[in-house]
């Protein structure tokens, strides 16, 4: 399945939805949403919606913990419809710090012009690897007692690829 991340915005909220897997391909999209919606003075929530989202690698949550703590106490965040392991996995890293989940089923999320974040897959690996440094670097300010063991070594590498 190809991975997608969806969105509508209407009257205020903003609704994403990951369709496959939310990767770093996806990434670059969402972050760019999420920087557009901070700037934004008219947003009143975000809601994530996980139903027909398989997996999220580490990059994926960095971007949501990164739109997490920039919008402390401005923006109600959600996470609805989490399969159990989308929420041991969320919870692992830090993520419910920052978001609200919905453990009741929700489906009646209005969809109505609902566009897409994403055109494509990104080939170019050196433009999603600030990103990518950016979201892990999240994940690690969140928990560093819990995040900095698992993705110390990720974004050493990152780094030391950036430079000169």
């Amino acid at each position: 399945m190809e991975s997608k991340l969806l969105y509508a915005t209407q009257d205020g909220v903003t609704l994403f939805q990951v369709i496959g897997r939310g990767t770093y391909k996806i990434c670059p999209s969402f972050r760019k949403c999420c920087e557009d919606l901070l700037a934004a003075k008219d947003v009143t929530g975000v809601t994530i919606d996980l139903s027909q989202c398989e997996s999220m690698d580490s990059t994926f949550m960095g971007i949501m913990v990164m739109l997490g703590i920039k919008s402390r106490g401005k923006i109600p965040l959600l996470v609805v419809n989490a399969k159990p392991a989308h929420r041991t996995l969320l919870d692992g890293i830090g993520v419910s710090r920052v978001w609200r989940f919905v453990d009741e089923p929700v489906t009646d999320l209005n969809w109505h012009n609902l566009a897409q974040a994403s055109a494509g897959a990104i080939k170019d690996m050196t433009s999603l690897a600030p990103i990518i440094l950016e979201a892990h670097q999240a994940l690690i300010d969140l928990d560093p007692a819990a995040n900095l063991p698992k993705f110390k070594d990720v974004v050493e590498l990152l780094k030391a690829e950036q430079q000169p």
